[in-house]
């Protein structure tokens, strides 16, 4: 069943009820006040919620809300490349060794026939020897950083 969202007229509340195709007149009670609400009357499109202006990145995301992670209002890119700076964060990037693995991967997906078991195998051979490096680089990273413990003289 599609999930469809209703806005009762009374409150102003919005909420989504699971509806069959064909149910354009099935009554649903508001949770909020009671109002009897249909899919014909009642419906509320995503499209309908005014956008929030301010700094957009590709693929249409709006940089005006607040991060529960840095504590603060974003506006902008660049004001949250200064929070996350200023308490020591970065950004998140992929390994360019598993990007690597990863741009393999498409390729080969695109360019065999589906349920090619062979290139399936590859690709499952190459995902655990990928996946075993990045590993040990990790832990080779956190035995770097670690300070080792001081050995007395025997």
């Amino acid at each position: 069943m599609p999930l469809y969202s209703l806005m009762c007229p009374d409150c102003g509340i919005v909420n989504e009820h699971f509806m069959g195709v064909d149910d354009t007149l099935l009554v649903v009670e508001c949770p909020e006040c009671g109002h009897g609400l249909t899919r014909k009357s009642h419906r509320h499109y995503m499209s309908d919620i005014p956008q929030i202006q301010g700094d957009t990145v590709a693929g249409g995301c709006n940089y005006n809300y607040y991060d529960e992670n840095l504590e603060c209002q974003i506006t902008s890119k660049q004001h949250r490349k200064n929070e996350m700076a200023k308490q020591g964060l970065r950004d998140y990037s992929p390994d360019p060794e598993m990007r690597k693995f990863r741009d393999e991967q498409v390729y080969v997906l695109k360019h065999t026939e589906r349920g090619d078991r062979q290139a399936a195998k590859e690709i499952h051979k190459k995902t655990k020897a990928a996946t075993q490096r990045r590993r040990e680089r990790a832990i080779d990273e956190i035995f770097d950083k670690a300070p080792l413990p001081e050995v007395p003289d025997i």
